[in-house]
């Protein structure tokens, strides 16, 4: 719980430092994304990136199965950690974009700019309205985050794809450069509480387990005390 709450109230401050000290050199980041990425749009390069790099392909299930590879290849005995820490980077995606959409307004640039050269067709697929933080770049960046943890090798994959995934709602007008870089930056505090909180789930659990083995071992119903290796 003590990560839980250290995650919340550092997403807090972020939000403080982001909308306070930093936001006149973020806005001028944000603009210059603006008019490199999103202005330059190409609707041949859409549908490849959507599938790809986007939040509706297989990038996601990609990274976690990754992750679970790796855990059996690296330490096959980390593997329920690996995969409890996946399942809590899922559900603290959800919670602090929530939590965080209503801390700080900011809308997408495709809102506050509905003349961008970006087509209905490809304006579905994002978060509605607010864009902070980016929702996709936070999974992704605790997604490999998470990868990178379960072994060290797969850096070399999860780094560059969590990157370059972070700038795709940027180019397709989801997402601020700010909202994006927020989002990194979260998901790799969200990957390392949900690794925590994983692990110490998972040894309570064993603990539990031992102390019911010890309690049934014990217990006088079955007659005199059984050995518990």
């Amino acid at each position: 719980m003590l990560a839980l709450a250290a995650l919340h109230l550092g997403a807090a401050a972020i939000v403080w430092l982001l909308r306070g000290p930093l936001e006149p050199r973020l806005a001028a980041l944000d603009q210059r994304a603006l008019t490199e990425l999103t202005a330059r749009f190409e609707p041949a390069l859409a549908p490849g990136l959507l599938a790809a790099l986007g939040p509706q392909g297989a990038v996601y299930p990609v990274l976690a199965g990754a992750a679970l590879l790796g855990a059996l290849v690296g330490r096959w005995r980390s593997v329920p950690l690996v995969a409890l820490s996946l399942a809590l980077c899922l559900a603290l995606t959800a919670e602090l974009t929530w939590m965080l959409g209503r801390l700080a307004d900011h809308a997408a640039p495709l809102v506050a700019q509905p003349a961008l050269p970006v087509p209905a067709e490809w304006r579905g697929p994002w978060q509605d309205g607010n864009a902070f933080p980016s929702r996709h770049a936070l999974l992704m960046a605790a997604l490999g985050a998470t990868l990178v943890r379960a072994w060290p090798p797969l850096v070399l994959i999860g780094c560059p794809v969590a990157l370059v995934s972070a700038a795709v709602p940027v180019y397709f007008g989801a997402a601020w450069a700010s909202d994006a870089l927020t989002g990194l930056v979260l998901g790799l505090f969200v990957a390392e509480a949900a690794r925590f909180t994983a692990r110490q789930a998972i040894c309570l659990a064993i603990a539990g387990v031992h102390r019911l083995r010890r309690s049934v071992a014990r217990s006088p119903a079955l007659g005199t005390p059984l050995r518990v290796a």
